[in-house]
């Protein structure tokens, strides 16, 4: 399968299960750019289920987790801006759990089976560290998309906005020039060999 493809699977999928608000009416498509990667990090935040197979959600020994999984399968499209909230949604909901003692009760009886898999609401000292995470505000927020997802009737842009809105941020990456990964081979002149 083509990452096209793949995108466009998992969009459609998106487009049917997830349903986040723009904005407070929840009419009102439009959003600022800088929630651009954030949109794209809800739309795929389980893409990681799909790679990982049917029942990977309830598996006692979900390793390597669906969230660590599909960071790292987004990582060759997008940067941390997307991967980060991916990666930590999961943490995102024991968080929420932990400090908001009513939120619990608002999950989704598969929600509430895999939290207990995945550790139950946060120690104070796990916490202390994610707090800390970059990309733990977002992932907060895009838990909370991904909460309003369930909502039946909630209103919904169509599959074209968010196939708009993936090109629109690859195509972004693509004309942002990239930092070398190390000095080293920052500091060598082009066609020099590193080392």
């Amino acid at each position: 399968m083509s990452w096209w493809s793949l995108v466009v699977f998992v969009a459609v999928l998106g487009a049917f299960a997830w349903r986040a608000r723009w904005s407070e009416a929840g009419r009102n498509w439009r959003f600022n750019l800088t929630q651009l990667a954030l949109v794209v990090a809800a739309l795929f935040h389980d893409v990681g289920h799909l790679l990982l197979g049917p029942g990977s959600a309830l598996r006692a020994s979900a390793e390597p987790a669906h969230e660590v999984v599909g960071a790292d399968f987004l990582a060759r499209w997008f940067d941390q801006k997307v991967t980060a909230p991916v990666r930590l949604h999961v943490a995102a909901k024991r968080y929420q759990c932990a400090v908001d003692p009513y939120y619990e009760a608002t999950l989704t009886a598969a929600s509430a089976r895999s939290l207990i898999i995945q550790g139950g609401s946060m120690s104070p000292d796990e916490l202390a560290r994610f707090v800390l995470e970059p990309g733990g505000a977002d992932a907060i927020e895009l838990r909370r998309w991904d909460d309003l997802a369930h909502q039946v009737g909630a209103p919904s842009p169509s599959l074209d906005v968010y196939q708009q809105l993936v090109e629109e941020l690859l195509s972004r990456r693509a004309r942002t020039p990239r930092r070398p990964r190390n000095r080293r081979a920052a500091a060598t002149a082009p066609g020099e060999p590193v080392g």
